[in-house]
Parts: C-alpha cells; structure tokens; sequence
C-alpha cells in the first residue's frame, strides 16, 4: 500500500478497508524486522515450540514495531 501502486495489491471489500488503514503502520525502518519476527514465529511454531508463547511473543514484539 505504501508503494502506491495498486497492480501490487489483490484485495477486496473489507481486506483493502484494513489495509488502507494499517499501512501507515509498515514503513522501511519496520518492515524488515516485522518479516523476521513472522518467519521465526513461523519456524518455531514448526519446531514444535508452544504455539500459544510463541504467538504471545510475536504480539509483544509487533507492538513494540509498530510503535517505533
């Protein structure tokens, strides 16, 4: 959404309602980390980590995120 450039984007309804609204949120000092949080989560969900710490953790660290 931030790129401006709508070929890039497929969503409908309430889906670009959201996106409008969240990609003031995502910027270039953010988004990198936020990837890697989300791929980590991913892997450690994978590994057979508890995914309800796991999904606690990335929360707490989107927050953290986002605020910046």
């Amino acid at each position: 959404m931030n790129l401006h450039v709508p070929q890039l984007n497929y969503l409908r309804g309430d889906e670009a309602v959201f996106s409008n609204k969240f990609s003031r949120f995502i910027n270039e000092r953010n988004v990198e980390k936020i990837v890697q949080e989300f791929d980590m989560a991913i892997a450690d969900i994978g590994g057979n980590t508890n995914p309800k710490m796991v999904l606690f953790d990335l929360a707490v660290r989107m927050c953290i995120y986002l605020k910046a």
